[in-house]
């Protein structure tokens, strides 16, 4: 194990336990207590924890580093108000060791930004096909990322992998909870998205997940686009934001979906 592998794992048991000792990190990474209290001197220099006999907390006012804090990355998500806050609420909405898909969409790379900033969490898995997400967690210490790897396409100026490769992976894969973006709602076709290579993907993960979460924007609620995904039947539950009808909220009481809105970054109360 290198060092950098060594100290991230060190970083994750602190961020998950608050405190350490050093004989229970060299039993657990198999190296000598001489070795870990070098690692702990260079993270306290780092001000990621504060060392203390026999082990070390971790410093409570530590910022974790987000995206701006590194190379600037070639893309950013749109500076939607409506989508910030429906990927505030999904960051709210996961939990400790959940295995968790981000899509290349818009809504799961301001996911993944926000997941950056996230207090609750101490270990979480993320499956991702898309670079930017990749780029926003890979430095995460919290973070376990899982990249499903094979041919990149620029759709909407997002790079991610679609294709044979990226399905094959994620046919071996388990997912706790996927957050897909559809681009439109119809009553008549359920949801659908405009995009063929991301509609292929979606519909393989849905078969390998315990709980399949749309994202919407209420604007996109009885509209209309090129490829049907799947009916409001098949979806655990929606988030998406507040200015949606009676109507709609009826619909998905009826189908049994369970139904997530936003006013500002506040959760408002499920329908049940």
């Amino acid at each position: 194990m290198f060092v950098s592998e060594r100290q991230n794992e060190i970083r994750k048991a602190l961020l998950k336990h608050k405190k350490i000792s050093v004989s229970a990190l060299a039993k657990r990474l198999h190296v000598t207590e001489v070795t870990i209290r070098k690692d702990l001197e260079q993270l306290e220099q780092e001000g990621f924890l504060i060392r203390q006999h026999g082990g070390a907390i971790l410093k409570e006012d530590f910022d974790q580093p987000t995206v701006s804090d590194v190379v600037p990355f070639p893309f950013s998500p749109p500076k939607s108000k409506t989508k910030r806050d429906i990927a505030l609420l999904c960051v709210q909405y996961i939990q400790n060791d959940d295995i968790v898909f981000l899509g290349g969409d818009d809504i799961g790379c301001l996911i993944a930004e926000e997941l950056q900033k996230a207090k609750h969490l101490s270990h979480l898995i993320v499956v991702t096909n898309c670079l930017y997400v990749s780029f926003c967690l890979a430095s995460i210490p919290f973070v376990t990322l899982i990249s499903l790897g094979g041919r990149m396409y620029n759709l909407n100026g997002i790079h991610a992998n679609y294709g044979a490769s990226s399905n094959a992976v994620l046919e071996t894969l388990y997912i706790s909870k996927s957050f897909i973006q559809a681009d439109a709602f119809s009553y008549e076709q359920g949801f659908m998205n405009a995009l063929l290579e991301i509609n292929d993907l979606n519909r393989r993960l849905i078969s390998r997940t315990d709980e399949v979460i749309i994202t919407l924007e209420a604007s996109k609620i009885n509209r209309r686009s090129l490829y049907p995904l799947l009916d409001i039947e098949h979806v655990h539950t929606i988030v998406t934001s507040n200015e949606i009808s009676n109507d709609f909220k009826k619909y998905c009481f009826d189908s049994g979906t369970r139904l997530f809105t936003t006013l500002g970054t506040v959760v408002e109360n499920p329908l049940f």
